[in-house]
């Protein structure tokens, strides 16, 4: 409510008050603090140490700076006054029932004399009321499916209602309404906003006071676990250790392949944690002019992988762990068998690959791994390319 003095000192409302639903589970002000407050500046409301809601209405006006108080007269309908104050501000709070109501405002001047008189300015009080919640469908989302729509069936939602999900803290994750009614509304949540765990659904009209489901909604995986395993292609180039890459007629070794398995058991929507298993062999041949060598190597690693996602299709995956390899190698003279011997040695790795989500559940990977194995006496090393296609749910 807004009244302007003007040249001619004859003043002018420009504002009414009005007031929509709201719903009785509004948090309760501390106790010792029961003007803890929610509204606008038109109005606001407080709740009492018993738990009722106080509705405050805000009148307001443009000051004059000659004037020494205000006198505010408020009638109801029927032209009965039902309030009569003095005020130093532009401004008087009242607490009105439901109904129409009119009010002026009169401007006392320095000398205690009443001098201009408002005219009459209508205005309205609503009677607030507050939405219920009956039900809601579904009670679960699931990651996976990336439908998160929820319908809702109550009563006495308001034009502006609200929804939000509240979780165990006290953050609130707000949803875009699709359509609403008096008795229902379609709401849609992101799922990037959201973790996995159960969520209250609250229910705000305009006015501020809302309403809580008593039926709680789970956000969650379909498969709490993310189980994959891969196969593919797998060749080596040999890097580290001067006696061992020297005896080899190459540095790229193209004979080699590999079968990774492995469970996420952490699951967020935008990373995954989990453990690995990989198989790896290769073959490789070398020697000089008059002695060769034919190496057989099979490895057996476990690891850690971390998975980031870029989307729902494209992620990229860092891996590290180590195990055994097992490795045959046989010399020979001239053409001829000489000797065989092999040994079981340490290893360790680290890698690094994208992953591309072809299906619904199958995947292509491009990855490289740089190995280490720890041989008596030396160590060898070198990276692992790999492009394999594997199967995850």
């Amino acid at each position: 409510m807004v009244v302007d003095f003007a040249s001619s000192r004859a003043l002018r409302a420009l504002v009414l008050v009005s007031f929509i639903a709201l719903a009785p589970q509004f948090a309760r002000s501390e106790e010792g603090n029961p003007r803890a407050a929610a509204g606008t500046d038109d109005w606001y409301y407080t709740v009492d140490k018993n738990g009722e809601h106080v509705f405050t209405q805000v009148l307001s006006w443009q000051g004059d700076e000659n004037a020494r108080s205000y006198e505010v007269e408020v009638q109801n309908k029927k032209g009965k006054n039902v309030l009569s104050e003095s005020t130093d501000r532009p401004r008087l709070e009242v607490s009105l029932p439901a109904g129409e109501y009119r009010y002026r405002v009169a401007v006392v001047n320095l000398l205690g004399k009443r001098e201009v008189e408002g005219e009459w300015v209508s205005f309205t009080v609503k009677k607030a009321i507050d939405p219920q919640i009956e039900w809601m469908t579904p009670n679960q989302f699931f990651f996976e499916k990336g439908d998160f729509n929820l319908l809702i069936g109550g009563a006495r939602f308001d034009e502006g209602v609200a929804v939000f999900l509240v979780g165990t803290g006290s953050d609130e994750v707000a949803g875009d309404i699709q359509e609403s009614s008096p008795g229902r509304i379609t709401v849609a949540f992101s799922p990037d906003v959201l973790a996995a765990g159960t969520y209250q659904v609250k229910v705000v009209n305009k006015s501020g006071l809302f309403a809580l489901s008593t039926e709680r909604l789970r956000v969650s995986y379909e498969y709490p676990y993310e189980f994959y395993v891969s196969a593919g292609y797998m060749p080596f180039v040999a890097l580290l250790d001067p006696w061992f890459t020297d005896m080899w007629s190459d540095v790229f070794y193209p004979a080699g392949g590999m079968v990774r398995a492995g469970a996420m058991f952490v699951r967020r929507p935008s990373w995954r944690f989990g453990a690995e298993l990989r198989l790896a062999g290769r073959s490789m041949t070398g020697g000089d002019s008059l002695v060769g060598m034919d190496a057989t190597v099979f490895q057996a690693d476990l690891g850690l992988a971390y998975k980031r996602m870029l989307g729902e299709r494209l992620c990229w995956i860092a891996r590290a762990g180590g195990g055994l390899a097992a490795t045959s190698v046989t010399y020979s003279y001239d053409g001829t068998e000489v000797r065989d011997e092999g040994s079981f040695d340490v290893t360790c790795y680290l890698g690094l690959g994208a992953q591309y989500r072809v299906f619904k559940h199958v995947f292509a990977e491009l990855a490289v791994d740089y190995e280490m194995t720890f041989y008596k006496g030396f160590v060898a090393g070198g990276l692992a390319p790999a492009l394999s296609v594997g199967y995850a749910r």
